[in-house]
Order: structure tokens, then C-alpha cells, then sequence
């Protein structure tokens, strides 16, 4: 069992075997860099209390990965950690999680699910993009951030909820949400809800080099402010 694992100190590096079903051994209190890399075996995994770090694209690619449960000992999730995994239908974030890195998730064609734990902060940059069947996910009251297109592309959605703590939304946060109604709790858009303009503020909204919109829902889709969580 232990062959399958390369460990330095108590960093797992790399693991070498082709086991659909793994479990981290104990003891161990990161998931290195690519750990975990394109191996498209992997069904589920077993993260023990003892890790505390997920590093950059610690899964990614990993295609048959189902499900995925991040305790609340994990503190860290780096940047792609999950990305790409084309199978992963759910996803728990735990309570010791402050900040979900650039698109953690995103591209997984089939996530439908997320529960994301009461301390995470800010969502970041492209999180969720292109989780197109993502349909069941509530932000935590305490997120102040929503990073640019933080959940660009998912169509499934339709319905989310934007606590009064949020106070910074990026650009194209919602692009391509084409049936989603969003429940604000603030009564208007806060000041950091980006939208940025032309000439002193007043002209039509500016587009990127891309030619997107520079706007947090540059869709347009209806919003419901002053929305009052039951």
C-alpha cells in the first residue's frame, strides 16, 4: 500500500498505483502539487483529518472521480485543485476552508451539487466556470468576495442567493447564467458589484479585450434586491 504513495516528510508527492478506491494514509498533512495528476482511475479518495493543504491541481483531470468530501481540517484548497474532473457530480467544502482558489471546479460537466463551509470567505476567480450542470449551491453568509467570472457558464442555474455580506462581485460573475434569477439580501447594488464605464463613469459599459462585458451580470438577468432569507 505504502508503495503507492511518494511521501516526503509528510507531503504525499505523487501517487504511483491505479487504484480506483484510495485512502491517504494518516499522517499525512498535504496533498502536493499535481498529486493526484490525470489519474483517470480514481474514483473516490479518502482524505483523512491530518491533511490541511490541497495543492494546485492536486486532482485535476482526475475523469472518474465521482464525489468529493473536504473536511473540515483542510484549510487550504489551491488553485484547479479540481479541475477538469469531468465525472465529479459533488462537492463538500468544510468549515476550515477560507478561500476557494482560482477555478477549483471549474469544468466539471457534471457537478450538480456543492455545500460550501460557513467560513469560506471569498470565491475566487472562475471557481465554478463552465459547470454547466450545476444546480444545487448556497454562499455562505460571511463570503465578502465573488471573483471574476466565479460562475460563468453555468446554465443549470436558476436560482442563487447573494447574502448581505458580499460586498465585491467581478466581472462576469453570472455571464452565460441564461436562466438564473438572482436573490440579493442587499436592497441595492454595493458600490464594489463591478461595472465599469466609459468616459467619467458615464458612458456604455466597457468591454475587455475579449470583447466581454465588464460588468458582474453583463446577461442582464433579473435581479431581486432586498431579498430577505427565510
Amino acid at each position: 500500500m505504502t508503495n503507492e504513495f511518494l511521501i516526503k516528510d509528510t507531503t504525499l508527492i505523487k501517487y504511483l498505483g491505479n487504484a480506483s478506491d484510495v485512502m491517504i494514509p494518516d499522517g499525512i498533512t498535504s496533498i502536493g502539487k499535481r498529486a493526484f495528476y490525470e489519474c483517470e482511475h480514481l474514483k473516490s479518495v479518502r482524505i483523512p483529518r491530518s491533511v490541511t493543504k490541497l495543492d494546485e491541481a492536486a486532482f485535476r483531470g482526475c475523469i472518474n472521480l465521482t464525489e468529493i468530501t473536504i473536511g473540515d481540517s483542510v484549510e487550504f484548497i489551491g488553485e484547479e485543485c479540481f479541475y477538469d474532473c469531468k465525472s465529479l457530480a459533488s462537492a463538500v467544502v468544510g468549515n476550515g476552508v477560507s478561500y476557494i482558489r482560482r477555478a477549483a471546479f471549474a469544468n466539471c460537466a457534471k457537478l450538480t451539487s456543492v455545500r460550501i463551509g460557513k467560513n469560506v470567505r471569498a470565491i475566487e476567480l472562475g471557481v465554478f466556470c463552465y459547470c454547466r450542470k450545476l444546480t444545487d449551491i448556497v454562499i455562505p453568509d460571511g463570503v465578502t468576495k465573488l471573483g471574476n467570472n466565479a460562475f460563468c457558464d453555468c446554465s443549470s442555474l436558476t436560482s442563487i442567493t447573494i447574502p448581505a455580506s458580499v460586498t465585491h462581485i467581478g466581472y462576469g460573475a453570472f455571464k452565460g447564467c441564461n436562466n438564473l434569477t438572482i436573490f440579493a439580501c442587499a436592497v441595492k447594488k454595493p458600490a464594489n458589484w463591478l461595472v465599469e464605464r466609459g468616459f467619467l463613469g458615464l458612458g456604455s459599459v466597457k468591454k475587455d479585450t475579449y470583447g466581454n462585458l465588464m460588468h458582474w451580470n453583463p446577461d442582464n438577468r433579473f435581479v431581486v434586491w432586498g431579498y430577505k432569507e427565510k
